[in-house]
């Protein structure tokens, strides 16, 4: 039952309609035994917005499209006759039908007995369903008074009598919330059940990735996981609720749009339920007994499960044995092992959220009352009595001494991990004026680097800055050398870790000076920091300043002092392209750390040491290196290393050219990111999506993720990528007209590149091939060759194979000798990475220096670009392939065979072939957007293309595409004469015809409803002016000849 889900938006404003395939597979299933004259009374059960109704409702559609009758009918709360909810709606069909006249619907149907009346609607039912097969939709049974349940369950007795007497195509089904205990339903459920004809199913609630896909539906774009995951937490996956809280967010103004998509405004914040959906919750629930709410409203706030020791303590006063039992049998509450816990989450929530203030204060401070009595023996934790207490406003505590215990909890969360916790905590103790002005100014600057320091680990680089620098404000001239120092090493950080330019030094050799050698390992870190500023503003002082910090480190006693010093050594070595000294100054920073116990610090060699392994050509290293660096982070939280990790990671597979784990990586990236507020992974990141989208013909993305790496790198250097998607994807004319004015040959830079100009330096060289420019060729030679000399591999920023371009650049400058030696070497070191991609370029890239040189033989070059193309359609690079093709064309390679004729049918890019996947399943394009994290535009111009390419207009036609039928022949010609006008749909309907099918057999062959099929055999006969279908038949035979 559990299977794939679908939304759509239903028409008429109501809310997307989640489609579940599962659900509806089943019920087709017993739908399909209906026909055959096994009659099914099936019980949909599903708490209120579970969608029920809507499932019922969307089902008998697409029945009655199908060709079934369809019935609804829905029990209200208001007082009815017995016989109300079903006899009306059979009658009136009944009538229609002309099985009974109008006279039946005067007076007192039956005679008033009830029992004979439902007999009677049963067999009309019956008898209805036998002229053509008919389903009877009920609403809402739940709310049917005894009679109306007693003349329900006649009713169903009575078609299960037909059906096992006769053939009874009769399909009911009926939606209806849980029975609370002692309701009538209760009873008239279990009779149900025990009836043959009845099955049913419970409608469970949406999980995780479906939340995620109706939020996104309803707010009409992607949404953050940290989003996602508070809606459905807070829904409990109820889809009614799930709109609810979309609509109260929205209005509410707390959402806000970042990199990953939609997410809320105070991160990691409470989702709370509007007072719509709390008030349908406790309505379910009707009229609690005297006493049992106020006991639920203290339950709802220890938490998902409890101890009944806890709650009596919580309370305050005992607890009366029935009202306990009434919470148990209301079905509010449920015994479990040791304890007690509500029986839907999304009910303690709407009684958490029916509390008011000030009850609300006086039960938190109950419950933080009973906990502290309870801190000592170990039985609580003191978090949790400062949360309680935080909540209930501090009670009647005294100020400073819950100043104390709110920074001493935070300190336990933060060595728990609980950052978000310690974070809450913190502040509050910072806010809280009676205990700051207890503190004397070192005690007050430590705090609040603390704080400062949580709020990073939390994304709020702001924040952070403001609070490090009332730390140094308080700090300045101590003799808390530590305390200072942190706080300097800290402010400085918030401005590197958001690209910003460091400010000067003035700060640094104040501290410096006051310091001196009793604060080595400090001012060491310090000059590290400025020398990563430095290595990212590309700062001509960086490498004397990096030198600086590590002499000095090497002076100190701490170990972490060090490795972080060899780190941003490393990072400034491989700025200038010093790749292995680089290398080893990471494997230095890792030594380093070993014994340091704070992981993230021994997480430093491992995540920047994919990065030299990489350019160097050792990617299974760098694989493993990337992977180890994600684990830590994962572990550690630290975001910020994840998210470089994940962008080396992504580089990787952009290079191994498996898509679907490189955009799981760039996913990862994304929203680590946004989480850190580190941008550096994006200048890494964004180059690979560009390169990596281009050669997949998917040319806006490319474009969009450039003009990211442009904001990052500066238009010097990403014009090339520019101008080379451009040239890609229209010509060389619009790559002209895109430089605006600029010489699109120009190099990016002069004298000795760094790692930042490398990659465009390397694009620049593609670039020269494409536009068979001789003189740029050579320009960028003599600045590439020399860095190749010294043993690099790989540009990382875009991922390229720096041999394979310099053999582009070489056999465009005609230095022939020179490419066939770069050629040779593209091809060693890409089947040693494995970089398929690469592996693909190259081949390419030695055919046309091959057929430039002359003399080639036709098979080495067939075999060459063959080579190619395979890998590339089994890596989805369509701009590879389709290059590949054209260039087989222009060599004269077998003219009209395989290579220069076949149109294949697997020649879509990667994700060309993911959006028909998602599309074939019933997806919509924002729903596939979102997935594969795609513009809708882009989803837009996929399905256009596909359409253009392949025919495919329909879920049905992709189906059928992706199920294994045979490769698209190249195009024909348009049918002429009688059949010119019809759609390739009608054509295809057609040849069914003219196979003999009957219509019915033409809907299950084409997935398509068998009232389609008659509308196009009638389209068919109309536009060929055939008088029948023997005639049509006819005609398509003579086409085929």
């Amino acid at each position: 039952m559990a299977g794939a889900t679908r939304f759509r938006v239903a028409q008429g404003g109501q809310v997307p309609f989640v489609n579940r395939a599962g659900e509806f597979a089943w019920l087709r299933e017993v739908r399909g035994n209906a026909k055959a004259g096994e009659p099914a009374v099936v019980l949909v059960e599903g708490e209120s917005g579970a969608g029920k109704s809507r499932l019922v409702r969307e089902f008998m559609a697409e029945s009655d499209e199908a060709g079934w009758q369809t019935l609804w009918t829905r029990q209200t709360s208001e007082p009815r006759p017995a016989h109300s909810l079903i006899w009306p709606v059979v009658a009136a069909q009944a009538i229609r039908a002309g099985l009974i006249g109008d006279a039946e619907m005067q007076g007192e149907p039956g005679g008033g007995d009830m029992a004979a009346l439902a007999a009677r609607c049963a067999r009309m039912v019956v008898e209805l369903g036998n002229r053509r097969p008919l389903i009877l939709g009920i609403d809402d049974l739940q709310a049917a008074s005894s009679a109306g349940l007693a003349f329900f369950l006649d009713f169903v007795a009575g078609v299960g009598d037909m059906g096992r007497t006769g053939r009874a195509p009769v399909l009911v089904l009926v939606t209806h919330q849980p029975p609370l205990p002692g309701e009538p339903l209760q009873g008239a459920l279990a009779r149900l059940r025990r009836e043959p004809v009845c099955t049913g199913f419970t409608l469970r609630g949406l999980d995780v990735p479906e939340v995620g896909e109706l939020l996104q539906e309803s707010l009409g774009g992607r949404c953050e996981p940290s989003l996602v995951g508070a809606v459905a937490r807070t829904s409990d996956g109820n889809p009614f609720f799930v709109i609810e809280l979309a609509n109260h967010l929205e209005r509410q103004g707390a959402l806000r749009l970042r990199a990953g998509g939609l997410g809320l405004g105070n991160r990691g914040g409470a989702v709370h339920l509007p007072s719509s959906a709390t008030a349908s919750i406790l309505g379910r629930f009707g009229a609690f007994q005297p006493g049992t709410l106020e006991l639920l409203r203290t339950a709802s706030l220890l938490g998902e499960e409890f101890s009944i020791e806890e709650l009596r303590g919580a309370q305050g006063v005992g607890i009366p044995e029935e009202v306990l039992d009434a919470a148990i049998a209301s079905g509010a509450l449920e015994e479990r092992p040791g304890g007690l816990r509500f029986a839907h989450d999304i009910l303690r929530r709407a009684i958490d959220e029916s509390i008011g203030p000030a009850t609300r204060r006086q039960i938190h401070l109950r419950i933080a009352e009973s906990l502290r009595e309870r801190v000592a023996d170990g039985s609580a934790e003191p978090v949790s009595v400062a949360l309680h207490l935080l909540a209930a406003d501090g009670g009647n505590t005294d100020p400073v001494e819950y100043g104390r215990l709110l920074e001493a909890a935070a300190d336990a969360a933060m060595d728990g991990l609980a950052r978000e916790t310690a974070l809450q905590l913190y502040e509050a103790a910072l806010g809280l004026k009676p205990y700051r002005e207890s503190l004397d100014t070192g005690q007050l600057g430590w705090l609040e680097c603390r704080v400062a320091r949580v709020n990073v680990t939390n994304g709020n680089g702001a924040r952070a800055r403001e609070l490090y620098g009332e730390a140094i404000a308080h700090l300045r001239g101590s003799d808390d050398f530590k305390a200072w120092g942190i706080a300097v090493i800290g402010w400085e950080r918030t401005f590197t870790a958001s690209g910003e330019p460091i400010p000067d030094d003035t700060i640094e050799r104040e501290f410096a000076e006051a310091a001196g050698d009793t604060a080595l390992d400090l001012r060491a870190r310090l000059l590290t920091q400025r020398a990563d500023a430095l290595q990212l503003a590309r700062h001509p002082d960086d490498q004397a300043v990096a030198r600086a910090a590590v002499e000095l480190a090497e002076r100190s006693a701490d170990p972490e002092t060090r490795a972080g010093a060899f780190a941003t050594l490393g990072l400034v070595q491989m700025r200038h392209l010093d790749i292995r000294e680089a290398l080893e100054s990471f494997g230095r920073a890792g030594r380093e750390a070993v014994s340091v116990e704070n992981a993230i610090v021994r997480s430093w060699g491992p995540a920047r040491a994919a990065w030299p392994l990489v350019v160097l050509g050792q990617t299974t290293e760098a694989d493993t290196a990337a992977a180890e660096s994600m684990r830590y982070a994962r572990e550690t939280h630290d975001w910020a290393h994840g998210a470089l990790s994940a962008a080396f990671l992504h580089s990787i597979r952009v290079l191994a050219g498996d898509g679907t784990a490189a955009r799981d990586a760039r996913g990862d990236c994304i929203r680590l990111i946004d989480r850190s507020s580190y941008v550096q992974p994006s200048f890494i990141l964004d180059s690979a999506v560009a390169w990596d989208r281009m050669l997949r013909a998917e040319f806006d993305e490319a474009q969009d993720a450039a003009a990211a790496w442009e904001r990052r790198a500066g238009g010097l250097v990403a014009a090339p990528l520019h101008l080379l998607i451009a040239l890609r994807a229209q010509g060389v004319e619009a790559a002209e007209a895109a430089d605006a004015g600029a010489r699109p040959w120009r190099l990016p830079a002069r004298g000795t590149p760094d790692f930042i100009s490398l990659g465009a330096l390397c694009v620049s060289a593609e670039l020269s091939g494409d536009l068979g420019a001789p003189e740029m060729a050579a320009e960028v030679l003599d600045v590439l060759e020399p860095v190749a000399a010294r043993g690099l591999v790989f540009s990382l920023a875009p991922p390229l194979l720096i041999p394979r371009v310099l053999a582009i650049a070489a056999t465009t400058a005609g230095r022939y000798e020179d490419a066939q030696r770069h050629i040779e070497a593209a091809e060693q070191w890409a089947e040693r990475a494995g970089a398929r991609t690469e592996i693909a370029l190259t081949a390419l890239a030695k055919a046309k220096l091959l057929h430039a040189m002359g003399g080639a033989r036709p098979d080495e070059l067939r075999g060459l670009v063959t080579r190619s193309m395979e890998i590339a359609r089994e890596c989805g690079l369509l701009w590879l392939s389709t290059s590949a093709r054209e260039f087989a064309a222009r060599a004269g390679l077998a003219p009209g065979g395989h290579i220069a004729g076949t149109v294949f049918a697997d020649e879509l890019s990667g994700a060309e072939r993911e959006v028909l996947e998602a599309f074939a399943r019933g997806s919509t394009i924002p729903q596939i957007a979102a997935a594969l994290l795609l513009h809708d535009r882009t989803v837009e111009a996929h399905l256009e293309r596909t359409r253009r390419r392949l025919g495919i207009e329909t879920a049905s036609q992709a189906r059928e595409y992706l199920g294994g039928k045979p490769s698209v022949e190249p195009p024909a010609g348009r049918p002429t004469g009688r059949l010119a006008e019809l759609t390739r749909r009608e054509l295809e309907v057609l040849e069914l015809v003219a196979q003999g099918r009957t219509n019915q057999q033409i809907a299950d062959e084409l997935v398509i409803s068998p009232h389609t099929a008659i509308r196009h055999v009638a389209n068919i006969l109309e536009k060929t002016g055939s008088a029948n279908r023997v005639e049509a038949a006819r005609l398509a035979a003579e086409a085929r000849k």
